[in-house]
């Protein structure tokens, strides 16, 4: 029954619409560019940024990881690896309130 589960698993994306405070949108870039590289870089954990240029949401950027199995959000990056704190200090630092992002 275990391994019938396994092979079953859903396949998830993580994401968030980040909106960037208007006068930090270089650190924001290099903040989020350099978080990305050293926590979302390949694997289930890889990590795209897009900028969304139309719709109701022009000027923000969508960040998504995955594709990844359910189970892999257990062992993902987190406050022992230096995750959560480089997110706070170099990604949220410099995005707007009310975007919707979160710490994780």
């Amino acid at each position: 029954m275990a391994l019938a589960q396994s092979e079953n698993e859903y396949v998830i994306f993580e994401s968030a619409i980040l909106t960037p405070n208007p006068t930090q949108i270089a650190q924001f870039g290099k903040g989020l560019t350099a978080h990305n590289k050293k926590f979302h870089g390949d694997g289930p954990y890889g990590a795209r940024i897009y900028r969304i240029s139309s719709g109701t949401n022009t000027g923000r950027y969508h960040w998504s990881m995955g594709p990844l199995p359910w189970s892999a959000l257990d062992g993902r990056p987190g406050k022992e690896e230096g995750h959560d704190a480089d997110w706070d200090n170099n990604v949220l630092a410099y995005v707007a309130p009310g975007s919707g992002a979160t710490s994780y």
